[in-house]
């Protein structure tokens, strides 16, 4: 997955090559050796998390999460979709996106 193509909007990001990796057209079956719980992580100001996982690593009936995490409650995230779809990925953190901007700059909700 090209990375350069969102705009993060932070430079705090940890992301595992096995993200970069991804290929968004091919089925994840086939690329099992790729999907880990810890696939990204970008952190904003006001202590906003963006993270990215596959749950449970490397098996095929597994979905990606994504989530949003406020002051560090991963109890509680103010943002979750989860979906085994790869082609749903760049949309899905694409709204998280926007979403982690807005928090960050105390105007999301």
């Amino acid at each position: 997955m090209d990375l350069s193509q969102f705009n993060w909007e932070s430079k705090d990001m940890t992301y595992s090559q096995d993200f970069a990796d991804l290929d968004v057209g091919r089925d994840v079956s086939l690329q099992l050796e790729l999907l880990q719980e810890d696939l990204l992580q970008v952190r904003y100001p006001n202590d906003i998390t963006l993270d990215v996982g596959w749950y449970p690593a490397f098996r095929a009936n597994g979905r990606f999460v994504i989530q949003i995490i406020k002051s560090k409650d991963w109890d509680k995230p103010v943002f979750v979709r989860e979906f085994s779809d790869i082609k749903k990925l760049k949309s899905t953190i694409n709204e998280a996106l926007g979403l982690c901007t807005g928090l960050s700059r105390g105007t999301g909700d």
